[in-house]
This record gives structure tokens, C-alpha cells and sequence, in this order.
């Protein structure tokens, strides 16, 4: 009974996520996709697209396929695909108007932390995705837990020069910003 409950999520997952149409399914489960432009460009989005390319090979072409060719794979290829699916359906980006202290992102830590994860991986703080967003003050204070000697000239550079000089600097660090840290171990 577990392999055909697991069968069928998987079939009910994988329909939403890789096939075009829509077909209504006596399963009530569903999946909300999300499509993170916050992303784009970076090393997160191409391990997402790398991801999502290896089983759209795999997969069979039409919909209609997908029930047989999930209850002829072993489980251990459909724990992959549910866990590829249920990573499309991850939202922790913090927008402007959110607060950090709601459920979702207590979650949110609490999954990055059994997976793992390591956001140095995926994100280098730049001029244009960070330092050219914030505050001088914050810039320093960047520059500063990244173990970056502060010379007179770079508290008296504009701003755009210190985003710059920050992304040099720091690109050779494994910083993140406060919000990609995550929880302390």
C-alpha cells in the first residue's frame, strides 16, 4: 500500500510540474510551483534548470504515460523526483514587505538546516544584487565580518565606488548577507 500511495503522489506531483495540461485527478493533493525571479542568473537557478532537464529525459513525453512509467520505477528514483518536485514548490525569499519571524521561515531555516545547505553555494554578494541596495554604513559593516581591512579611502568613497570595492573584496570571502545566513548551528 506505501509503494502505491508513494506512486501516486509522485504521478500527481510530476503531472502539475512537467506536462502542459491539465488533466483533473481523483488525487486532492496539490503542489504550488513557485518562480523565484529573485534567482535569476545565479547558481541556484542553473542547479534548479540542470535538475528539471535530467527528468524531463526521464520522464515519459505525454502525460498519459506517466502512471505506468511511475509504477515501473524503483522507489528510490521516485523519492528523487518527489524531492526534485517538492523543491520546485520551496518559497524562503523574504520580500520588502515581510516579516522574518513568521512560521514559514522558521520552516524555512529548519529545512535548509537538515538539508544542509550551504547559500555560499549559490549567492555572491555583487554591486548590483546587494551592496548597491544598502546603506554605506551596512557595506562596512560587510566588509568588516568578512575580515576586510577598512582604509580611510574606503569611508570616504561615494557609495557606488564602496559597492564596488565591497564586491572585489568580498567576492573572495565565503560571506552572506544577514537574511542567507540561516540559523546558528
Amino acid at each position: 500500500m506505501q509503494r502505491h500511495g508513494l506512486r501516486a503522489l509522485v504521478h500527481t506531483f510530476a503531472s502539475g510540474l512537467f506536462y502542459d495540461t491539465h488533466q483533473e485527478s481523483c488525487i486532492k493533493i496539490s503542489l504550488h510551483q513557485t518562480y523565484p525571479q529573485e534567482i535569476e542568473g545565479t547558481p541556484a537557478q542553473k542547479a534548479m534548470d540542470t535538475a528539471e532537464a535530467k527528468w524531463k529525459k526521464q520522464l515519459p513525453g505525454k502525460q498519459e504515460a506517466l502512471w505506468d512509467w511511475c509504477f515501473k520505477q524503483k522507489d528510490g528514483v521516485l523519492l528523487e523526483l518527489l524531492a526534485f518536485c517538492v523543491s520546485r514548490s520551496v518559497d524562503a525569499i523574504q520580500r520588502k514587505h515581510e516579516k522574518g519571524d513568521t512560521a514559514r521561515f522558521g520552516e524555512a531555516d529548519k529545512l535548509a538546516a537538515a538539508i544542509g545547505l550551504d547559500m555560499t553555494d549559490f549567492f555572491k554578494a555583487t554591486a548590483e544584487n546587494y551592496f548597491g541596495r544598502v546603506s554605506k554604513p551596512l557595506i562596512i559593516e560587510a566588509l568588516k565580518e568578512a575580515k576586510v581591512e577598512i582604509t580611510p579611502a574606503m569611508e570616504k568613497a561615494k557609495k557606488g565606488e564602496l559597492a564596488a570595492i565591497a564586491e572585489r573584496e568580498i567576492g573572495k570571502a565565503k560571506w552572506l548577507p544577514g537574511l542567507l545566513r540561516g540559523p546558528a548551528p
